[in-house]
């Protein structure tokens, strides 16, 4: 099969390979240029490029213009309302941009894990900007999902420490501080971390055992020294 004959199905869509490497194109190449090339075409693939390559120059409004007249050619596509999703974000329209997110998150069901992933990263990051207690805590919730699969992220750390201190939640803060400084393999500063969680009398039981099983990582790396 040639790749415009491959295709994927998502969510009763059929996608071919081609739209596919045609996004990749988009993200990477210069978007002075793509916008240059496709500038009197109109089929679908073209307008999907000019729709990126506007968004990457900063032109919002007209990104959106465009991915309105494409979106009909597939239904229910979940990367669509991730794409209204980032256009909402960057105009500090944090409330849309968390609608089009959470769409897109319930319309892919799960299919595509890592790109479930990114999406949840993207909805963390725009619940953080609302400084609304609610988002915030949904955000906690959708870090501690996210770390089970990616514990190694130590950005994701970093983001949890974040809303659990704007939450008062000062005890998780400092074990997320704990887990992103062993990462970052500096022992003294993750012990610092958890011994000043460990003074917290709201600390929740699951932070404080990962607090001791932070101790006991580094202790270990200290034996194998």
């Amino acid at each position: 099969l040639s790749l415009d004959e491959q295709k994927i199905s998502l969510n009763n869509n059929i996608i071919s390979l081609l739209y596919i490497k045609n996004k990749i194109k988009a993200y990477s190449d210069d978007p002075n240029k793509l916008m240059k090339n496709l500038e009197n075409k109109n089929e679908f693939l073209s307008n999907y490029t000019q729709m990126i390559a506007l968004y990457r120059l900063g032109k919002y409004d007209l990104a959106h213009n465009k991915l309105s007249l494409i979106e009909k050619k597939y239904s229910e596509y979940p990367f669509f309302y991730e794409f209204k999703g980032d256009i909402h974000f960057k105009e500090g329209d944090y409330n849309n941009a968390i609608s089009q997110y959470e769409k897109a998150i319930r319309t892919l069901q799960e299919v595509f894990n890592p790109s479930t992933d990114l999406i949840k990263f993207s909805l963390i990051k725009t619940y953080l900007q609302t400084n609304n207690s609610t988002n915030l805590n949904k955000s906690v919730i959708l870090l501690e999902e996210l770390l089970l699969n990616n514990p190694n992220w130590s950005y994701l750390w970093r983001l949890l420490s974040k809303a659990s201190g704007k939450l008062n939640k000062r005890g998780m803060a400092y074990i997320a501080l704990a887990e992103e400084a062993l990462i970052k393999k500096n022992y003294i500063k993750a012990k610092k971390y958890v011994d000043l969680a460990n003074k917290q009398s709201s600390l929740p039981m699951s932070y404080k055992l990962r607090g001791s099983d932070i101790l006991n990582r580094i202790k270990l790396k200290y034996k194998k020294k």
